[in-house]
C-alpha cells in the first residue's frame, strides 16, 4: 500500500510539473518585464531615441551595462572617423520571421546609414533563433562584402556565442568591424590575432574559414593526381597483385578518396551553419586516415595470403615482414590497429605452432623445445639466436629421423645480414669524423659496420654539410584611428550575411 501510494505521489508531481512547464512555455507570447517576449518592428527600442549617439538597442540585457558602453563608444569614434553608421540590435526573439528578413526590414525602417552614401551596417542578433545577421547598406557592400561580413561572425563571433560568453562576442565583431572600416590595409594582419575581450576561445574552437580549407582540398586533389600519374610509370606490380587487385575498385577508390571526397567536403563546410571547427576538421581527417589506413593493410594482407597460399612459413615471414613497418599504425591510430594486432599476432602464433607434417613418411613432425634445438643448430644460427636477430624453431619427425629448420627473422633488430657471410650479426658499430665542418667548406666522416660472426668490416664514406649562422628578424606594426547624429537615412538591398551558433 506504501509502495502505490509513492508511486501516486510521484506520477502526481510529475504532472504537475509537466503542465507547470507548459503554462512558462506559452509565456512566450506574454509581457516580460515590460518589453515583448516576440518582437515586432515597432517593439524594438531605438537606440538614437535618448541619447542620440548610443547604437545599441539591448532591451532584453543580454550583454552587460559597461560592453554596451564599449560598444557605443567604439561605433561613436568609427561614426566620427568616417561616416559610417553601425547599430548593433540583441533581441531574445522575432518569433517565426525569418531573422535575416527581419534585418533587412529594421534596417530599413531606421534607415541605417547616410543618405547620400548608404554606408550603414545593422549586426543583429536573436537568440532564440541562435542568428547572427550583418545587414549592409548599398554602399557599404565595398567596404564590406558578404563573405568578410561571415567571416567576421564566424570567426570572432560564434566561437564566443557557443561558449555562452554574448559579451565577447558581440565586442569581438564590432572590433573587427571597427578594424575592418578604419584600417582596411591592415585588416588582414589583424585577422590573425583574436580580437575583444573576456574569456579567449582556443584555436580549435574557431570555424575554419573556407579560402584556406578550397587551397588545401586543391593542393591535396592535386597531388594525388600528380603521384597517381608518377607510379603509373615507375611501379611494377607482383604477378601476385595484379591478381589480387581490381582494376575498378582501386579506380573507384582513388577517384572517390582524392576528387569526389574533397569536393563534398567543401560543399558540405559551404552550406553548413555553423560551420565546421577547426577541431572537428581535424578529428574527421584524423578518421579518415585511419579508414585509409586500414583498408590498405587488409589489402596488403590479401596480396600476402594469394602469393603465399600453401607455405605456412614464408606466410608468416612475409606478415613479419610486412607488418614491421607498420608500428606508426599503434601509436597514431590504437583504434583499432591494437585490436588489429592482437588478431594477427594470434593467427601468426597458429602459423608457427601449427604441427609440419613430414614430407618424407608424411607423419606428424615434433617441434624441438627451444632449449634443446641448440643441438641442431649451426655457429651462424646460434650466434643470430644469442643476438635475437633471428630465431629458429626445429621440427623432427620421430618415424624417419627428417628434421626440418625454419627460420624467423626480427625485423625490429639493429643486426643485418653480412654480405660476407650471410649472417644477421652485420650492424652499424660506430660512426668517425674524418675532417670537421666549417662554415665555409664541409666536412666528411666514415660509418663503420662490422660482422660479430666473421668480423668483415665495411667503412662508407659520408660527407657533413657546412655550418651555418642562424639569424633572426622581426618587424611590428601598428594603426590608430581618430573621432551623431540620428540615422541618416541609409537602405539596404538585403546584402550581408547569416550565421548561426
Amino acid at each position: 500500500m506504501r509502495r502505490i501510494s509513492s508511486a501516486v505521489i510521484l506520477s502526481v508531481l510529475l504532472l504537475s510539473s509537466f503542465i507547470s512547464l507548459l503554462a512558462f512555455a506559452d509565456t512566450r507570447h506574454l509581457q516580460k518585464n515590460g518589453r515583448p517576449a516576440v518582437y515586432t518592428l515597432d517593439d524594438v527600442p531605438d537606440p538614437k531615441s535618448s541619447p542620440s549617439w548610443n547604437y545599441v538597442s539591448n532591451p532584453d540585457s543580454v550583454i552587460s551595462a559597461s560592453t554596451e558602453t564599449d560598444i557605443n563608444v567604439l561605433i561613436k569614434e568609427l561614426e566620427d572617423s568616417t561616416t559610417a553608421q553601425v547599430a548593433v540590435v540583441i533581441l531574445n526573439s522575432v518569433g517565426d520571421v525569418n531573422s535575416h528578413d527581419f534585418g533587412v526590414d529594421l534596417f530599413n525602417k531606421w534607415e541605417i546609414g547616410k543618405a547620400d552614401k548608404d554606408n550603414g551596417l545593422l549586426i543583429l542578433l536573436v537568440m532564440d533563433q541562435h542568428a547572427i545577421e550583418f545587414i549592409t547598406g548599398k554602399g557599404m557592400e565595398g567596404a564590406l562584402p558578404d563573405v568578410r561580413c561571415k567571416y567576421i561572425s564566424e570567426t570572432y563571433m560564434i566561437p564566443y556565442a557557443k561558449a555562452g560568453n554574448f559579451d565577447a562576442a558581440v565586442l569581438s565583431g564590432v572590433k573587427a568591424v571597427v578594424m575592418e572600416l578604419e584600417n582596411p590595409a591592415l585588416a588582414e594582419d589583424l585577422y590573425s590575432q583574436q580580437i575583444g575581450s573576456g574569456a579567449s576561445v582556443p584555436w580549435y574552437e574557431r570555424p575554419v574559414s573556407m579560402v584556406p580549407l578550397a587551397a588545401a582540398a586543391l593542393i591535396y586533389t592535386g597531388l594525388n593526381l600528380k603521384g597517381r600519374k608518377d607510379r603509373r610509370k615507375r611501379v611494377s606490380k607482383t604477378e601476385y597483385e595484379r591478381r589480387q587487385e581490381s582494376k575498378s575498385y582501386m579506380e573507384w577508390k582513388f577517384w572517390l578518396l582524392n576528387v569526389a571526397l574533397p569536393v563534398a567536403w567543401l560543399l558540405y563546410q559551404w552550406r553548413i551553419d555553423p560551420p565546421v571547427t577547426w577541431l572537428e576538421l581535424i578529428v574527421s581527417f584524423y578518421i579518415y586516415c585511419m579508414i585509409l589506413l586500414f583498408e590498405k593493410r587488409m589489402r596488403f594482407n590479401g596480396y600476402i595470403e594469394k602469393q603465399y597460399e600453401g607455405d605456412r612459413h614464408q606466410l608468416y615471414s612475409a606478415y613479419a615482414k610486412s607488418h614491421s613497418s607498420w608500428i606508426g599504425a599503434y601509436i597514431f591510430f590504437p583504434l583499432p590497429f591494437l585490436f588489429y594486432k592482437f588478431w594477427k599476432d594470434l593467427n601468426q602464433g597458429k602459423l608457427r605452432k601449427m604441427p609440419y607434417t613430414c614430407d618424407r613418411c608424411g607423419n606428424t613432425m615434433n617441434r624441438i623445445d627451444e632449449n634443446a634445438d641448440d643441438a641442431y643448430l649451426s655457429s651462424s644460427q646460434l650466434k643470430e639466436e644469442q643476438l635475437h636477430s633471428v630465431d629458429y624453431d626445429v621440427w623432427h619427425c620421430n618415424n624417419c629421423g627428417n628434421q626440418k629448420i625454419l627460420n624467423y627473422v626480427n625485423y625490429f633488430s639493429k643486426y643485418q645480414e653480412c654480405p660476407n657471410c650471410k649472417t644477421h650479426a652485420y650492424y652499424h658499430s660506430k660512426t668517425v669524423t674524418l675532417v670537421s665542418p666549417t662554415y665555409s667548406s664541409t666536412g666528411s666522416g666514415e660509418k663503420i659496420f662490422d660482422c660479430l660472426q666473421c668480423h668483415h668490416q665495411d667503412k662508407k664514406h659520408f660527407t657533413i654539410p657546412m655550418l651555418t649562422r642562424s639569424s633572426s628578424s622581426s618587424s611590428s606594426s601598428s594603426g590608430s584611428s581618430g573621432g551623431g547624429s540620428s540615422w541618416g537615412g541609409g537602405s539596404s538591398g538585403g546584402g550581408g550575411s547569416s550565421s548561426h551558433w
